[in-house]
């Protein structure tokens, strides 16, 4: 009895491991891809502070001038544009209430300065590598087709990320050939309890969405299902958000590229 009843509980186990390590099997095929995003720092919405504003046009004009690669974000306009902009709402950087999404783009351009992504596209030309971000709330991935639409015709390295799975899945289905991340953090640390949110923390949707990449929150480099797709898979892993030294050090030998903030200039000559 004692002997069919470890025979079950190690049955048991290995296929419980086993159904793990197929949830959190990334996409092992486009490591020639992904090899160009490898060992590089990039600037998290530009290099901002002062007068120029977070994901502008002068922000990646700096980030370029000194030789980082550019984290960009983009939201949907009223008008169905890819707006380079990271907040849902105008609050936080105007003070106002209104929702990116119902604006138009001209007013966007016109009245705040905000970018679209071919603008955006249009500066950075190929200069420097781009991690997209696509923010898109809740089902709604309406976002998805217009922003690849813009980068159709792009020349230069690029890769898509997102934390919603719904996007990293329509990215599977109809551009398979462009690098996709997942990103990702302790949603429950940070008090976001729900079983959408506990298997994205966990890497758990990997089954579904084949990312090329993690982009996870420095802060919780310890997550189990990152060290396993690290280290087992050899996938590459990114770290965001890195304001300090030490932050660096910590995450030096734990991540593969960098998305950070509050990045050295290079000295202007006089």
């Amino acid at each position: 009895m004692k002997k069919i009843t470890k025979g079950v509980i190690a049955a048991a186990t290995a296929s419980a491991v086993g159904g793990y390590l197929a949830l959190i099997a990334p996409r092992l095929s486009m490591r020639n891809g992904t090899s160009k995003f490898i060992g590089k720092v990039f600037a998290h919405r530009g290099i901002y502070g002062g007068d120029v504003r977070e994901n502008s046009l002068e922000a990646f004009e700096a980030a370029m001038e000194n030789g980082y690669g550019i984290e960009l974000d983009v939201r949907v306009s009223a008008d169905g544009q890819a707006m380079v902009y990271h907040d849902p709402s105008l609050t936080r950087l105007f003070g106002e209430n209104s929702l990116i999404s119902e604006l138009d783009a001209d007013t966007l351009r016109r009245e705040y300065d905000i970018p679209t992504l071919k603008d955006a596209l249009d500066m950075i030309n190929g200069a420097v590598p781009l991690l997209i971000e696509i923010k898109c709330d809740g089902s709604d991935i309406s976002l998805c087709p217009i922003a690849m639409d813009v980068l159709k015709d792009y020349e230069g390295d690029y890769a898509i990320q997102s934390f919603n799975p719904l996007v990293l899945r329509w990215m599977k289905k109809y551009h398979p050939d462009v690098i996709r991340g997942q990103l990702s953090t302790s949603f429950t640390l940070d008090g976001m309890l729900s079983p959408r949110y506990f298997a994205i923390e966990n890497l758990f949707t990997n089954c579904v969405t084949k990312p090329d990449f993690i982009s996870y929150n420095h802060k919780y480099a310890g997550n189990i299902s990152l060290n396993v797709c690290r280290k087992l898979y050899k996938v590459p892993t990114f770290a965001w958000t890195l304001r300090t030294s030490e932050q660096w050090n910590h995450c030096a030998d734990r991540f593969d590229s960098y998305i950070c903030e509050d990045l050295p200039k290079k000295k202007k000559r006089q």
